[in-house]
């Protein structure tokens, strides 16, 4: 059964889901990076290390590097990678996550900002991190020395 007579459409379509197959998609919340895009305190390292992350995340949103290696992925030193990482885990747009012994395990990106993975499950994955946020925000305050 021929169809588009020949138009090359099928070709293209098929083309297009192969891409799709195997390369990973991820989805950027254009509103989200509006606005990091007026923020004066993302430097220029840490848009380039931001983008490599981006492009190397695995879906979930985790980055299974080390910094060492984000430096060696974007070309730039360790230092100057070291303090584009600060920026971006200073305004919560990466976390390091740790396992039950506390060790460092892995990253993961803001799903405010971007996502990979199922489209449905950003939205649980946005609620998440903001209530970890939160938790994290009433642990500190736990902290406080009780009172005689």
């Amino acid at each position: 059964m021929a169809t588009d007579a020949g138009s090359g459409v099928d070709d293209l379509s098929r083309h297009g889901k192969a891409l799709l197959a195997g390369e990973g998609t991820v989805c950027i919340f254009q509103r989200a990076i509006t606005d990091l895009g007026g923020m004066l305190w993302m430097t220029q390292t840490a848009w380039r290390l931001l983008w490599v992350l981006i492009g190397s995340m695995e879906p979930g949103n985790y980055v299974y590097y080390s910094m060492a290696e984000g430096a060696r992925r974007t070309g730039m030193s360790y230092g100057v990678t070291r303090r584009a990482w600060q920026v971006l885990t200073t305004y919560e747009l990466l976390r390091l996550e740790y396992d039950t012994a506390g060790m460092p395990l892995r990253w993961r990106l803001s799903p405010h900002l971007c996502w990979r993975g199922r489209p449905w499950k950003a939205r649980i994955a946005q609620k998440n991190w903001d209530a970890e946020r939160q938790l994290t925000t009433l642990a500190q305050s736990w902290d406080t020395p009780a009172q005689t």
